[in-house]
């Protein structure tokens, strides 16, 4: 005797069909991206509670992280600013960088940010 397939569809079955209309659907888009991020939130919450250790290891990842991020700026304007010696900056170059300067100091500086815009004067 054969078995009639269920009324219903296995979620490994429909879920293609199911994901494409909710992802066209901006705020069921947003929906799913709030629920996977609470989520990992609770997941993230839960094992910090198991392992007492866990956020001095995530402050030391943040830390490595900060002078990767240095390490990659500091190269950058290694490379870029031996190419702008003895460039003629317009005005409109000029008042770009002065625009996007972010207030302030960030970080350490090493000089990097006064030979900048002292290149660029």
């Amino acid at each position: 005797m054969s078995r009639s397939p269920p009324p219903w569809r296995p979620i490994c079955c429909a879920a293609p069909e199911v994901a494409f209309k909710a992802m066209t659907d901006t705020t069921a888009r947003h929906l799913v991206n709030r629920a996977q991020v609470d989520q990992a939130r609770q997941a993230g919450e839960a094992v910090r509670e198991r392992t007492p250790a866990l956020p001095r290891i995530e402050r030391s990842r943040d830390l490595l992280e900060l002078v990767g991020a240095c390490s990659v700026f500091v190269a950058a304007v290694g490379r870029v600013l031996p190419t702008l010696r003895g460039h003629a900056f317009t005005t409109e170059e000029k008042a770009t960088v002065a625009r996007n300067r972010p207030p302030g100091r960030i970080g350490p500086d090493f000089g990097a940010r006064e030979t900048i815009l002292t290149t660029i004067q």
